[in-house]
């Protein structure tokens, strides 16, 4: 049985373990996965309302959006977060991320990460 070995097993994965009560579980785990969200949430809108330059905080709220299912919610932060810092690799990466699930291949055309040149070191 999961969890016998001592090791405390991590509470978002437990539901998926097919357990007795695995319906109770999956339910327990999604609302502690939901209030996660939307503390993230909070804090997030509170970073970018004190700094609305804040690119990272621009992309982290995509990020929640993106896991709450609100496709176009977390592509308009991620579009926002690479408009505000244009060498924000990891912005980059989670819009195409979302874009290539939502299977939104027209609106990724606009998106041109700036290129650099980098010296190698021998």
């Amino acid at each position: 049985m999961p969890g016998d070995s001592g090791i405390p097993m991590d509470p978002y994965l437990e539901g998926d373990l097919g357990c007795a009560n695995c319906e109770h579980r999956t339910t327990l785990t999604t609302t502690r996965r939901s209030a996660q969200q939307r503390e993230q949430r909070a804090c997030y809108l509170k970073a970018i309302d004190t700094r609305p330059d804040f690119a990272v905080a621009w992309s982290n709220l995509g990020c929640v959006f993106n896991a709450q299912g609100e496709i176009w919610l977390a592509i308009h932060h991620f579009e926002k977060a690479v408009a505000l810092d244009p060498n924000f690799l990891d912005a980059y990466i989670n819009l195409g991320n979302v874009l290539k699930e939502a299977r939104i291949f027209d609106r990724s055309s606009g998106i041109s990460l700036p290129l650099k040149r980098v010296a190698l070191s021998g």
